[in-house]
């Protein structure tokens, strides 16, 4: 018997911070990290240019595909994957929700969360149309190992970084008596550090710290953010053994139980005070108990069997396979369509090829012309089932537009010389092109040209890319085939010329 052979996941992050689970995972795992920190403005066209193409083929090498945080990145790769693919969204795409409108969600396999807070988050902006799971982080146990050690007097600290949503300004101004040391840097530490000198308050600023020995030198983590999607130094913190006390923020029930929660800054003070009047006993007990919660419920083998689960199942739970709908698709898509990147070469060759065409000619028609790239080369009407897009045409370009389907045009029979189209029947369905192809003649007294996708071998497409043969179908209405050839920036592209 041969050997069985072992699964392969692809794991694509702009931060791979987070994903030491995948270390627990038993299938070959390959991270593309994107590093952006290091990237110039050259070295991000070029991964802008070259993204999509590779990771096409990339793609079909691995049995799933994962991406980390819902970013630009994560939006074309699921334009673009041969694979579905899983992502988890982090707090910072809630918050600038600018990607889930211009990725392919019929791409998305599923989306994760870190908790039921932020899926309920999630599910507020992009609806059920996607499954939704929760996946707690998880940390490395072995790394922030256990500490039974109790110092005299109790040490307290915390460790963020030092931003406003961290709200350690807020903490140590309004509790001046509170010896707690600050580990961490940011934007605040300059703010922390005139306000400790002239308020004379008792906090400390130790900057950069080693972990988990910071967490060793203590006993009690505070964490006072206004808001977290999940609170990842905490649950390290109560690895090592701290006593956590964190501000109620959304979602921290699903970590840590109330008595270890507070609303404001008296409740902070009251339960402070009554752990370190504890018998060292109780102090001991407390600490394992933190501890025991972690290794229940937040290791990263917790995490990454979790991960598993969600990979391994074959379909969509209680969902039907959603069905690619142009107008919703577009609408949704074109909003930011015009900010996506695309190859400058062959726009150069749709605009010189567009505008050789419509030179000295009647009225024409360009159907599917979006924000209206194509627009500025002629005095065509352009028309588009997105609205958005055409908002986003009407400042760019002078041209009468109209926003209709083009299984309906919405205009008399050969009311126009020349009809054209650029990468846009290439977006309609298989059962609606015939409809599509009948109104383009019924509307075109003279012309026809398209500019669009035609692989006779072709592999597999997205959802919302289909392969038509246009010179066969006009061929089989009984009308003349121009031209038909390759255009010469790139290979999956044909000119398509057909007269009446």
């Amino acid at each position: 018997m041969g050997r069985l052979k072992m699964k392969k996941v692809l794991a694509i992050a702009s931060d791979p911070y987070f994903l030491d689970w995948l270390k627990e995972v038993p299938w070959k795992v390959k991270v593309w990290a994107l590093n952006w920190a290091h990237m110039t403005v050259l070295d991000k066209a070029f991964f802008y240019l070259t993204f999509k193409p590779k990771l096409n083929l990339i793609s079909r090498r691995y049995d799933v595909v994962f991406c980390d945080w819902f970013d630009k990145a994560t939006a074309l790769a699921s334009q673009a994957s041969s694979k579905p693919i899983y992502v988890r969204v982090h707090r910072n795409e809630v918050d600038v929700p600018i990607w889930f409108s211009v990725a392919d969600m019929n791409n998305i396999k599923a989306l994760i969360t870190v908790s039921n807070a932020y899926k309920k988050y999630v599910t507020d902006i992009i609806g059920n149309s996607v499954p939704i799971y929760v996946v707690p982080n998880g940390v490395d146990t072995d790394k922030f190992s256990y500490n039974a050690n109790i110092h005299e007097p109790l040490r307290v600290c915390t460790v963020s970084n030092l931003t406003p949503r961290k709200r350690i300004f807020d903490l140590i101004i309004n509790n001046p008596e509170l010896e707690i040391d600050v580990g961490g840097t940011g934007a605040e530490h300059r703010t922390l550090e005139y306000a400790i000198r002239t308020f004379k308050l008792k906090a400390k600023l130790f900057g950069w710290v080693p972990l988990p020995e910071f967490y060793h030198q203590h006993d009690i983590f505070i964490m006072n953010s206004s808001d977290e999607s999940f609170g990842v130094s905490l649950v390290e913190a109560m690895s090592c053994g701290l006593i956590p006390l964190c501000f109620a923020w959304n979602g921290i029930e699903e970590i840590l139980p109330s008595e270890h929660t507070y609303k404001n800054y008296a409740e902070l003070q009251e339960k402070l005070q009554k752990i370190k009047q504890m018998p060292r006993e109780e102090i001991s007990e407390l600490k394992r108990n933190m501890r025991q919660i972690v290794e229940s419920r937040f290791t990263l083998e917790h995490q990454a069997k979790s991960f598993l689960a969600i990979f391994e199942q074959v379909d969509k739970p209680n969902l039907p396979e959603k069905k690619y709908e142009p107008k919703q698709y577009w609408e949704r898509r074109g909003k930011e369509y015009h900010l996506e990147t695309f190859n400058p070469s062959y726009f150069k060759e749709h605009e010189e090829l567009v505008e050789s065409f419509v030179k000295n000619s009647g009225p024409k028609l360009e159907i599917g012309c979006g924000f209206g790239r194509l627009l500025r080369f002629s005095d065509a009407v352009g028309m588009d089932l997105s609205l958005s897009m055409l908002r986003k045409a009407k400042p760019r370009v002078p041209n009468e537009i109209v926003c209709a389907s083009a299984t309906h045009i919405p205009f008399r029979d050969n009311a126009f010389e020349i009809v054209y189209t650029c990468e846009t029947l290439m977006h309609i369905p298989y059962e609606q092109i015939k409809v599509v192809r009948r109104e383009i003649v019924r509307v075109c007294s003279s012309r026809i040209v398209h500019i669009e996708y035609f692989e006779k071998r072709a592999p597999r497409l997205s959802k919302h890319c289909f392969n038509h043969n246009h010179s066969v179908a006009y061929a089989k209405m009984e009308l003349k085939i121009e031209k038909d050839e390759t255009l010469k920036t790139t290979r999956k592209q044909r000119l398509v010329v057909v007269t009446k």
